[in-house]
Parts: structure tokens; C-alpha cells; sequence
């Protein structure tokens, strides 16, 4: 049996007020299994929490104010970073600026702390809570967390020099859930490049490019609300990152389909008109697909606008196929 003098912070005071805010979505905890989760723990009543430890025991920590004998527990000193790092207590028209957030990005692995003792720290001082956590899941590599003693540890800046960067951007949005476990390896890593990016985007961007200039394709781009930014935007509001990205290549897919079946290649030596409409359809979705890439694949995007813009084939392969 261990004892110790510590300060107490009493949570169970506030288990009660952070329960209805949870409930009322005064503070909404996304996604719906993590809600129920922290609910489940305020139905069982939070129990008061020691926060500090004995300096002479912890001589590194943050000292208690006023008394030398104590320091700060880890878990009280971190969460505090979140507001005395942008002014709170020193730089008041700062902290006013960024607080409260709108979204508390966290993992599942810590959510007692960001959806209990977090909040009921605020009221404590008198402060408005985040208006969202978001609770996200584990990347995970051949089903397990990774750790150097397993050996599966994925680097992303490895990742990033063989395939670039916008291929990267591209893995994390579309193949990984933003709030459950999802896996990651070298192997499932090359094969979604390769269909997705090298195989699916980059050849399309070449075949259509192909066609507008050996066929001397004439269009004009004009600015119009984009109807994939409109379709994925309530993706996004949900945080559904993989969904939002799931669109645009949905359109990707389309595009690939429209080109196989109305052959445009073959059409323009018999229906020239017709081709050329066609063709001159395929670059203006494409500038679309273009568009609607940015908050993904930012280099990409700028990339696809740019040709269809100039009327330009790419003078690479956007994307390399991996063998």
C-alpha cells in the first residue's frame, strides 16, 4: 500500500454537468460508439482525481503554485497546454481569438481525459468547452499497432520519396477511416497507388489530354459551382475524409466508363462533331475532378487544371506505375 499527500481536483462534482452537455450536443463526441463509450463511464459516476505527486518523487514536473513540495500531475499539466499555449492567463485577446475550438481532435486511447476531466477542468475555471471531439482511430500495420520489437513500423517519409507527397495525402484521405482502426502496409500501400493513382487519375489525365490535343480540341473553362464539391461537402461537415475522396473518384471511374463506351478515338473518324463534343465533355469534367481534388492532392490538382486550362498533355505520367 502506497501513500502520499496529493491534491485532490474533484471531478465527481462535475460528472452530472458534463453528462448533459454531452447529451444536449451542447459538446458533440464524434463518432457515436465514442459518445456511448464516455456516457457509459459518467453513468458509473467519475471518482475525484489526485493531481499532483510528491516533488521529491517527480522533481522534472511542473511545481504545484505555492507549494514546493508538490508538482503537477502529467495529465492535469498537459491538458492545461491546450489554452495556456495560446494566451490563457497572459495574452487575453489572443486566447479569445482561438477558444473555444470547434474540433478537439483526438485518439480513442484517450478519451476519458478529453471528454471528462478536460471539460469538467473548464467549468471549473469558468470556460467554454470545445464545440466537438473528434475521437479517431489507430493506424494499424499487419493487424497490430506498430512497434519497433514487431518490426512493422511504416515510415511516412520513406513512403513520401518513393511515391511523393500527393500520393501520400491521397492513402491517409481515402484508405484510412477517420474514426476507426485502419491498416496500412507496404504492400496495400503500392497496390492502391498503382490502381488508384498510377492506373486510374494519371492515365485518364492522359488519355483526355491525348485526345484534345492530337485532335486539336477546342473549349473554353468557365467558372461554375462545381457539383462534386457540392455532393462531398456534407462528407466533409461529417468529417468522412475517405467518403468525401470516394466521390471524386467515383467521377474518376465515370469518366474511364464514358470513355470506353462512346470511344471518342474511333468516333472522330466518322462522326466528328459528336467526338469532338464529347472529347470537349471529357476535358471540362476533368478540370472538375481537378477542382475537387484540391483539399486532398493539392499538386495534383493543380497539375490536372493547368493542362486542361493550357491544352497541354502531361509531360510525365502524373503518377509512375510501382512494379
Amino acid at each position: 500500500l502506497l501513500e502520499e499527500e496529493n491534491y485532490f481536483f474533484k471531478l465527481s462534482k462535475y460528472t452530472d454537468r458534463v453528462k448533459e452537455k454531452i447529451v444536449s450536443g451542447e459538446l458533440t463526441v464524434m463518432p457515436d460508439s465514442r459518445k456511448a463509450e464516455i456516457l457509459a463511464l459518467l453513468d458509473r459516476g467519475l471518482e475525484d482525481v489526485s493531481f499532483s505527486r510528491p516533488a521529491n518523487k517527480n522533481s522534472w514536473a511542473i511545481p504545484v503554485p505555492n507549494d514546493p513540495t508538490q508538482t503537477m500531475y502529467v495529465w492535469c499539466d498537459a491538458l492545461v497546454n491546450y489554452i495556456s499555449a495560446i494566451g490563457y492567463g497572459r495574452d487575453d485577446k489572443t486566447f479569445l481569438i482561438y477558444w473555444p475550438v470547434d474540433v478537439h481532435v483526438i485518439g480513442k486511447d484517450i478519451l476519458r481525459f478529453h471528454a471528462a476531466f478536460w471539460p469538467a477542468m473548464l467549468m471549473s475555471a469558468g470556460l467554454p468547452l470545445p464545440k466537438n471531439i473528434l475521437v479517431h482511430g489507430m493506424i494499424l500495420s499487419g493487424g497490430r499497432k506498430m512497434s519497433k520489437t514487431l518490426g512493422n513500423i511504416i515510415d511516412p517519409q520513406a513512403l513520401i520519396a518513393e511515391y511523393g507527397k500527393d500520393a501520400f495525402r491521397y492513402f491517409i484521405a481515402r484508405h484510412l477511416s477517420t474514426f476507426e482502426d485502419s491498416e496500412i502496409t507496404p504492400e496495400s500501400y503500392k497496390d492502391a497507388y498503382n490502381a488508384n493513382l498510377a492506373n486510374g487519375i494519371g492515365n485518364l489525365v492522359s488519355r483526355v489530354m491525348k485526345m484534345v490535343v492530337s485532335y486539336d480540341i477546342s473549349y473554353t473553362i468557365t467558372k461554375s459551382e462545381n457539383k462534386l464539391v457540392k455532393e462531398y461537402s456534407a462528407h466533409l461537415d461529417r468529417f468522412e475524409i475517405n467518403k468525401a475522396i470516394d466521390v471524386v473518384f467515383a467521377k474518376i471511374g465515370e469518366l474511364d466508363a464514358f470513355i470506353q463506351t462512346s470511344q471518342p478515338f474511333k468516333t472522330i473518324k466518322t462522326d466528328i462533331k459528336k467526338a469532338q463534343a464529347d472529347i470537349v465533355y471529357l476535358a471540362q469534367e476533368l478540370h472538375a475532378v481537378g477542382e475537387a481534388l484540391a483539399p486532398f492532392m493539392p499538386e495534383t490538382s493543380a497539375t490536372i487544371m493547368s493542362l486542361v486550362a493550357l491544352k497541354k498533355t502531361p509531360e510525365k505520367p502524373l503518377f509512375e506505375r510501382k512494379a
